[in-house]
């Protein structure tokens, strides 16, 4: 049986605290399996990071992704038909989270997170952030 929206809304609102949110972008399609490596990595490389909830969202035009001049992973992403993102909210420890913590160490990974952003309510994140899970199917998961 799959949980709705408001009862996966309800469920992370309630069971935890999530503060922080942010895309992460990749030079190849996302997958659940690359997320959960590439989540580990986040976490591993920003001690404060305690949980990560994900949703990977297909891009509805992928030559129109991402226009921060910045990203190069989403510049080679809009180069594919298949080209997606995922959101990510994030559960700290207390702490900022650094921006880019030297995960981009000499360009040798595949993905980039172009922003953090402080969740100020996580109500109304929820309203626009999960409403990408029943258009992904099953591309969501949850690093503790």
């Amino acid at each position: 049986m799959k949980a709705t929206t408001s009862e996966w809304s309800n469920w992370l609102t309630n069971c935890f605290k999530f503060n922080y949110a942010g895309t992460i972008r990749s030079r190849f399609p996302l997958t659940p399996v690359k997320m959960e490596k590439y989540c580990n990595l986040i976490k591993k490389s920003n001690p404060v990071i305690d949980k990560i909830f994900w949703v990977i969202e297909k891009d509805e035009d992928p030559y129109s992704t991402d226009r921060i001049g910045e990203n190069e992973a989403a510049n080679e992403t809009r180069l594919m038909k298949t080209g997606n993102h995922a959101h990510l909210i994030v559960e700290t420890k207390g702490g900022r989270i650094l921006k880019d913590p030297n995960l981009r160490l000499y360009g040798k990974l595949p993905f980039y997170i172009p922003y953090w952003m402080p969740i100020k309510s996580l109500k109304q994140y929820m309203k626009y952030g999960l409403s990408k899970i029943s258009k992904s199917g099953d591309s969501y998961g949850i690093v503790l």
